[in-house]
Order: structure tokens, then sequence, then C-alpha cells
């Protein structure tokens, strides 16, 4: 009876690990990799500055800015030196492009475009987007000190032009006597991201040194936007700067 058990065992096994081996030699499932790849799109975005001085007189400047991002990754910002209230403003066009890892900007008119390599030092500095980046800072906005009290709050979710962003208030304390006050100054800073755009949908800072300062995505394009964008003008003479 033993003997036939164990007989019977051995061939079990025999006929278990051809099937063993086919199941292992099988090449994996295949699966789609994922994309860490951001949506194109074209945004155009308004920045308004508005101060109340201690006569009461008040202060305000806007600022309007172009930005696009293609499928490749190319960046486009277009914004005016100045605000709407500066005489003949200049308009100046900006490129990041990590297909050729090149910078490129022109002044509007100029007939000159700049071609620079993104490793150079001399990188335009004019090569920014203060609204795509949920931790860029308000011009005036100093950096917060070891001794300011910081506090942040989540607000939940909205839809702003058709996108679901996602909404943080930072309130920051800088305690009396640490910059000559005799009160408490406290400033908010309010975001909501798009995290699928990578894009800050609209940012609200209000100090009562800096006074309020809004920019907000007014209209937003989703889909990929025109290619000639991220060239300079046919016509425009290249610089190449090292």
């Amino acid at each position: 009876m033993t003997r036939s058990l164990s007989l019977a065992l051995c061939l079990f096994a025999a006929v278990g690990l051809p099937a063993q081996r086919a199941r292992l030699v099988q090449p994996p499932p295949t699966h789609t990799p994922a994309t860490t790849e951001k949506p194109p799109y074209t945004a155009t975005i308004v920045t308004t500055v508005d101060q109340t001085l201690a006569d009461g007189n008040t202060i305000h400047h806007e600022q309007t800015e172009t930005q696009a991002r293609d499928s490749q990754g190319r960046t486009r910002t277009e914004h005016q030196l100045g605000t709407t209230s500066t005489a003949n403003p200049k308009v100046v066009v900006t490129v990041m492009d990590p297909v050729s890892e090149t910078f490129t900007s022109w002044v509007v008119g100029s007939g000159v475009a700049t071609v620079r390599p993104m490793h150079s030092t001399a990188s335009p500095t004019a090569v920014r987007s203060p609204a795509t980046s949920e931790s860029s800072v308000s011009a005036g906005e100093a950096s917060p000190r070891v001794h300011d009290d910081i506090k942040m709050e989540n607000l939940g979710t909205r839809e702003i032009q058709g996108v679901e962003a996602t909404g943080r208030r930072t309130i920051r304390t800088i305690p009396a006597g640490q910059e000559g006050n005799s009160e408490p100054i406290v400033s908010t800073r309010e975001t909501w991201m798009s995290r699928t755009l990578n894009l800050t949908m609209l940012s609200i800072s209000e100090s009562p040194k800096e006074g309020k300062r809004m920019s907000a995505v007014t209209e937003l394009q989703q889909g990929e936007p025109d290619a000639a964008l991220f060239q300079p003008p046919p016509d425009y003479n290249i610089k190449q700067d090292q």
C-alpha cells in the first residue's frame, strides 16, 4: 500500500512538472507604462495689485500674461514689462525647450531673438511662470523666518475654468517686535492648484504691508497649442548666446 502511494505521487509530480515549467517560461503580461507628461494647454492669466495708503489713497496695477505648454514639454510665456498704465510697454516672450535644451527669448517687434543653452548661467531670468507653480512667491512677499507663525488650511476642491482645483490657505503671523511692529502682522495666501495641468488657477495674497495681489486664469484652452508659438518669428535674426 505504501509502495503504491509513493509510485502515484511520483507519477503526479512527473506530470505536473512540465505544466509548471510551461507557466514559468510564459512572458509576463504587458501593460502600458504610466506617463508623467502633463496635458498641453494655453492660458491667459491676469494679475492685479491693489494697495491702500495711510492717507486713504489707492493704487491699482494690472498685468496680463499668456502661457502655453505643448505635449513635448515646451513652455511659452508672454508677459508685459510694466503694467497696463505703462506707456509703450515692452512685451517679452520666453520659450523653454527641454527637447533642444535651450531657452529662447525675444522682445516683440525687436527683430532679434536670443537662444541660450538651458545649463547656461546666463539663462534669461525672464523665463518664469509665476502662476504655474504652487510654491511661487508673490512679488514683494518675503520668505517666512524662523520666528514667524505659519498655519495651513486645506480648502477642498472647486472647479475653475472647467478644471478641478485643490485649495490651500497659508496664514503667516509676524510676532510683535520682529520688524519694529507694535502688534502682530497677519498675512494670508490662498492658492487653487490644478494637479492635472500643474497650473495654479487662482492665487490671492493679502498683507497689511503689501496690499492685495490676485492672479487668476481668466481663459483656458486645453489641447495642443500652435507649434509656431514656440519659435521666434521667421524674419527675426537669431543670436546664439553661451
